[in-house]
Order: structure tokens, then sequence, then C-alpha cells
């Protein structure tokens, strides 16, 4: 009942590998390291968040004058039914690294990832001559790129005091890739802009009043 026949079941295949440098027999006597793993995954995850019955044409039951006087009951399209809407499929790749020194006294960890969706799930408004306002659809290739660091200091350990402070730093750059398969043609309409963040702020600019005198 969510998306469209035919493309209602899809896999998500994924992998990592982990290397618990630690646990090597050149850091296994160290007295800094007290916990070192390398990371690496890549895979692939799915998206069909949209509402029920969105890929069927659905009616509404209207109430309408013939003649002028007398009551008729009809029908009414809802919504613009979209028997293609498959899921949004996301590929991912990462590579992490989780530290641990003096006593795991200072832990942490590193990731850097690289983050690519197809077949964005997008409510996408429509022309004013179809009749209806808007439809969900998939309507391009958006990317993510950033890194996130974590970082854990314990700086008092007794029975009576503890103390402990985290540190955390975010980055990433969200970038619209493609629209509808075309990678130079933006979607004004639906605030879609290529090598621009999805949802960016679009506004013309004012360069004045136009003078009757200007003519």
């Amino acid at each position: 009942s969510v998306l469209a026949e035919g493309v209602k079941w899809q896999s998500f295949p994924s992998v990592a590998l982990g290397w618990k440098i630690s646990k090597e027999a050149f850091l296994q006597n160290s007295n800094v390291v007290s916990d070192l793993k390398l990371r690496a995954s890549l895979g692939y995850t799915g998206n069909n968040n949209v509402q029920p019955y969105s890929t069927q044409q659905l009616l509404d039951q209207q109430t309408f004058y013939a003649n002028g006087t007398n009551l008729v009951t009809g029908w009414q399209s809802q919504n613009l039914a979209n028997a293609d809407l498959t899921w949004e499929k996301t590929r991912e790749l990462n590579f992490g690294l989780d530290f641990g020194f003096l006593s795991n006294r200072i832990t942490g960890s590193v990731d850097v990832y690289d983050r690519l969706s197809d077949e964005l799930i997008y409510n996408k408004q429509l022309p004013f001559e179809y009749g209806i306002e808007k439809t969900i659809a998939n309507v391009g290739s958006i990317s993510n790129k950033g890194v996130e660091v974590l970082l854990t200091t314990k700086n008092i350990q007794t029975e009576k005091v503890k103390w402990e402070t985290t540190f955390t730093f975010t980055k990433n750059v969200n970038k619209l890739e493609s629209i509808n398969g075309q990678d130079k043609v933006d979607d004004i309409g639906n605030n879609l802009f290529i090598d621009k963040a999805l949802n960016s702020n679009y506004n013309y600019i004012y360069d004045g009043v136009w003078q009757e005198s200007e003519a």
C-alpha cells in the first residue's frame, strides 16, 4: 500500500571491516594506547517513508447542484497517482577510527562519510493546470559528505568526585547532484537547484520600483 506495483521490494547489501590495532603485538604492552580500532564500511539502505496508498488514485465524494436546484452525488480526484514511485536508495561509504589513551582516560572516535541518495522521495509541486497541487515522486540524486568527531576526557576520577567532559564536532556538505536524471537543469518551482543544498533559501533580487518615466 506504500510503493508502486512491481517495486515494493528491494535488497540492501552491506559489508563492514574492522582492525583492532591495539590487539596487535606491537601495541599490547603500550602504556599510552589503550584502545585503537580502524573501521571501514560500505552499504545500502532504503527509504519508503510515504503515506500508505500514495501511489493509488483516491477519490472524494462530492455533492453538486444540477440544473441549479437538484443535488447529485459525484466523485472528485483527491490526488495524482504515481504508478512509478519506488524506493529511495542510499549508498554510504564510511571510514572510522576509535581510540583510547592513558587507560581510557581519553577516548573518542573520528568518522568520515560519503553518502549518495538516488531516487529521492520528494513532495513535488505540480503546475496549476494539473488541477492537483502536488504529488509524491522520485525527483533526483543528493549527496552528503562530512566528518564527525567525538572526544571524551575523564579529568577527575575519585570516590567522591567524577568529572568528565565531552566534545563533539560535525560538518556536513549537502548538495543536489541531479534532478530527474539531469545534472544541469534546475527546478525553480520545487526549490531544487543543482550543486546547491536541499531546501535552499531562494528569492528574487529586487532592483526597485519601475517608474512610468522609465517606459
